[in-house]
Order: structure tokens, then C-alpha cells, then sequence
């Protein structure tokens, strides 16, 4: 019930891409990868005078059947549900009390945690809100849970979700439109793979307005008014530490991505929370419950699906591993590894049941499927080699489809007489010095994992400690797991930015 002491209310008020087409064989992929990229097609836009933009396309309950029909996927494409019932009875416990003070407390709401290391929140209405777990070890107390919620519900009971939906159809058009004209493969190739294309962030007005009703929703149900602000500020400091760690100065949580952040919110909803006449502390905040709560939860990637570890990206249920660069910056996504070095240049993990009677080179071929419409036409250069005791082929293929003109290197790796793994280099445009040099350094770090490095892969998980007289950041911050970055991980994920009070519990990242 007592204000956060390490609370940064204070801090706030002081201080935010045509070719022939063929019919492509049939495989099973074991990484589906190869193929993931067909999407790259330009359609018409929606006309925008077919829509009223500032109507909700449908009511409530039509909005709940389609994202009821939406969830599965949604579930799947962020690796599920967490296995955690306890976590996921909070969550929804938590949002729950919202809804019943928010403008549509008889309307029906389904909460749901996905295992994902993703800082992401949102819904695509009818009721249907998601929260990551990466999120949820962003977020201090049950209070900053309570204004996430209470945000995204402000989303569902305001009708933005709907309203936006209106506009998505012509945007659709215009994102790919604008990546293939571009030639880049950020806009027109991973945010197709991503499923975002066409997904729009909320405008100015409606933050505020969600921002607005989660105030009150909060306050309402009894939590502390100022845990938007908190909530806020949280999030902004998981943009200060990836752009910290961001070889290239750039990070963002995908929560902010798609609720644009001003300068002027945590301001803002400070004055909301002030405004209520409440005292910071009022209210409830519960800082160990959402602590207990999230004890244990795992943080970071889930190494069974390849883990991103001292430069190196590790899959023990493949047993390979190869190096990535630090201009790369990776997306991992059910199985699928994207790895992009800039706008006009990435790399694609692939891999296929793929029996020695199959040559490396009709492996290659395969994986450019959907870059090229299932174009197999001649490849421009084939070697045969070995890296590190794997048998290997190094093909190169141009393509031009469509406005795009690129350059495919495909190098593919016999890991087994079952299985073959690829690793597949696109460019757009001329493939320039520092882009080769950074493949070749990748393709030929590609090695077996023995059974004792594969048993090395641990996941990291949540605990939280009390502080005790003598501690300090810098002594906590040392028992932190990872290599690199200790204090700035662990000052983000605290939000401490002065002396700690003893007693006070702390959250740090260790080996499971």
C-alpha cells in the first residue's frame, strides 16, 4: 500500500523490393524459413472514400467474434502462452478490476500473457488485450500493470482499434508500395514477415485519450493515479538501455512503436494523476505482489529456440552456432531468424529435412522461393567447400523483381545425413565492402555445438532480492547474469537512480 520509495514521481516533476514464376517442390522445413518472404506483392489500395475513418468499422460484439477468430494466430506468432497459471491469474486479475471501473465494466475481457521477450501491450479489440512477459519485468508494481491495462483498455472502450481499423486496408498497399519503390528490405520484407504491415500507430489524440481514461480507470479501481507516469517512465528507460546497447543508436520496445511516446506524456499524465487530488502513495501500488508474481519468469529469449549470447547466436536443439556481428540486430520469430544489418541488406536463417540424395546446391535454390516467386532460373555461381568440418556450397544468385534489385548469397551446411541449414545473404542494391566482409565473417564462424556447450545454454530467469546495508547498485548489479552492460541493466530494470533503502526488494537477471 506504501508509495514506492524508489519512485521516480520526483524525478518526472523535475524533468520522455517480375519474374517467371514456377511451382516450387514440396519440403518440410525443420526452420520455416525458406519461403517466409512471398508476401512481397503490390495490391491495390482501398479507396479511402469507401470507409467513413471516423467511424468504428463494427460494434463491439462483431469486433469480439474477429478477434476471437484473430487469437490462435496472435498466440502463436508471439511462441505462446506462458505455462505459468499463477502469472497469468494475475494478469488477468489485475485487468479485470480495471475493466469493472472502466466506461464498459459488463463487457466481456480475455487477458493474455505471451511467452515472449518482446516489451510489448496491446489488443486488437473486442475485449482481447496481450501482454509480453518481457513487458511484464519492465513494469515495477501491480500499479504500473493496472495503467498498462487500464491504457490498452482505454484503446478498446474508445473504439480505436476499430477506427484504425478502417484505415488499414489502403495502408497495406502503401507500406509495401513504399519498401519495393525504396528497394528497402526493413519496410518491404521484415515488417511483411512481421505481420505488421498495415498495422498503424494510434494518432496523437487517441494516446492521450487512452492515457486519459487509464487515469481514471486506475484511480478508480484504487490504484495509485501517478503508476501511468511510472509506467511510462519504465518504458522509456528500456529505450535508453537498448540504445545504449544498440550498435547503431537505435532501440525501441515494439509497445512504443505502435503507441507513439511525446515528450509530453509522462508530463501530461502527471498532471492527470495531480489532478485527482490524490497524494502520491494514496493508492495502491503493491510493488511485491507484482514482484512475487513475476519471481521465476524467464528473461530473454527462450534458448530453445537459439539464444543471442557474447556475440553469438547459439541454437542448442540444432547444435550449431555462428557469430553475429554488432551491426546486426535480430528478430526471432517462431523459429525464424532475421538478421538485419540496415535498410538495403539482412540475412535469413533457414533449414530443411534434407536427405543426402538432395545436393546443397537444389538446397540452395529453394531459398529464394519467396524473393523470387519461386523463380529456380540459373544460379550465377556455385562453390563447393567445407567450414568447419561441414560439407558446404556458397551460391550466388542476382534477382530484379519488380523495382528491386538484389543480390542473394546462399551458403548451405550439411549438419547431418538428415538435415541441411542455410544461411541465406540478401542485399539490395550493389553489395558493398563492410556488407561482404560482415557475411563472410558469419557464413564461416557456422560450427557444431558439442553436447557440453549444448548443456551450457541456460535460460535466464527473474529473482528478486532485498536490499541489505552496504548494497549499492554497482554490488547488485554485479550478480547479474549477462557479460556486459550490468549497471545499465540493471538501473533500467529497477528505475533506481539514487541511494537504495534497505529492505527495499530489487529485481536482477540470473542463470535458471
Amino acid at each position: 500500500m506504501d508509495r514506492d520509495p524508489q519512485s521516480s514521481d520526483a524525478r518526472i516533476a523535475r524533468k520522455s523490393k517480375t519474374m517467371k514464376t514456377r511451382r516450387p517442390r514440396r519440403w518440410r522445413p525443420s526452420i520455416v524459413a525458406a519461403g517466409i518472404l512471398s508476401g512481397l506483392v503490390l495490391v491495390s489500395p482501398v479507396p479511402a472514400e469507401a470507409f467513413d475513418l471516423n467511424k468504428p468499422a463494427r460494434g463491439f460484439e462483431e469486433e469480439r467474434m474477429a478477434a476471437e477468430s484473430q487469437h490462435a494466430q496472435i498466440v502463436r506468432q508471439f511462441g505462446g502462452e506462458v505455462e505459468n497459471t499463477a502469472l497469468a491469474d494475475y494478469v488477468t486479475g489485475v485487468g479485470n478490476r480495471v475493466v469493472a471501473a472502466s466506461e464498459m465494466p459488463d463487457k466481456p475481457f480475455t487477458f493474455t500473457v505471451l511467452d515472449s521477450p518482446i516489451v510489448n501491450a496491446f489488443t486488437v479489440g473486442g475485449g482481447y488485450v496481450y501482454v509480453t512477459r518481457g513487458i511484464l519485468a519492465s513494469v515495477n508494481s501491480e500499479a504500473e500493470l493496472a495503467a498498462l491495462l487500464g491504457h490498452e483498455i482505454g484503446h478498446v472502450t474508445a473504439r480505436h482499434t476499430a477506427r484504425r481499423e478502417t484505415r488499414m486496408e489502403q495502408d497495406r498497399a502503401a507500406s509495401i508500395g513504399v519498401g519495393l519503390l525504396t528497394g528497402s528490405f526493413t519496410a518491404a520484407v521484415v515488417t511483411n514477415i512481421l505481420g505488421k504491415v498495415g498495422q498503424q500507430a494510434y494518432s496523437r489524440d487517441q494516446e492521450a485519450d487512452s492515457d486519459v481514461l487509464g487515469v481514471e480507470s486506475i484511480t478508480k479501481a484504487g490504484y495509485d493515479p501517478y503508476a501511468m507516469s511510472d509506467m511510462l517512465g519504465a518504458l522509456e528507460r528500456e529505450v535508453a538501455l537498448m540504445t545504449a546497447m544498440s550498435s547503431d543508436g537505435v532501440g525501441l520496445p515494439d509497445w512504443l512503436q505502435d503507441h507513439p511516446q511525446t515528450d509530453e506524456r509522462r508530463r501530461d499524465t502527471l498532471a492527470l494523476a495531480e489532478k485527482t487530488g490524490m497524494a502520491p502513495g494514496t493508492g495502491e501500488v503493491n510493488r511485491d505482489a507484482h514482484l512475487d508474481a513475476i519471481e521465476g519468469v524467464m528473461f530473454g529469449t527462450d534458448p530453445s529456440g537459439g539464444i543471442l549470447r557474447d556475440g553469438k547466436f547459439q541454437h542448442p536443439g540444432l547444435a550449431i552456432s555462428f557469430d553475429i556481428p554488432p551491426s546486426y540486430q535480430l528478430l526471432n520469430q517462431q523459429g525464424v531468424l532475421i538478421g538485419i544489418r540496415d535498410s538495403k541488406s539482412l540475412f535469413l536463417f533457414s533449414g530443411a529435412q534434407w536427405p543426402r540424395e538432395r545436393s546443397l546446391e537444389d538446397f540452395a535454390r529453394t531459398a529464394w522461393f519467396g524473393l523470387t516467386e519461386g523463380d529456380e532460373g540459373e544460379l550465377d555461381s556455385v562453390e563447393t567447400t567445407e567450414i568447419n568440418g561441414l560439407d558446404a556450397v556458397i551460391t550466388t544468385k542476382k534477382i530484379e523483381r519488380l523495382f528491386l534489385k538484389a543480390t542473394l548469397v546462399t551458403v548451405a551446411y550439411r549438419v547431418n545425413d538428415r538435415t541441411v541449414l542455410g544461411l541465406t545473404f540478401a542485399v539490395a542494391g550493389k553489395l558493398t565492402q563492410p556488407q561482404f566482409d560482415d557475411f563472410k565473417a558469419i557464413a564461416e564462424s557456422f560450427t557444431p555445438l558439442s553436447y557440453a556447450d549444448v548443456k551450457d545454454i541456460k535460460p535466464y530467469i527473474l529473482r528478486s532480492v532485498e536490499v541489505t546495508d552496504g548494497d549499492t547498485a554497482e554490488t547488485l548489479s554485479a550478480r547479474m547474469a549477462q557479460k556486459d552492460f550490468k549497471l545499465e541493466r540493471f538501473i533500467a530494470l529497477n528505475g533506481i537512480d539514487g541511494p537504495l533503502v534497505p529492505g527495499f526488494r530489487v529485481k536482477i537477471i540470473v542463470e535458471e
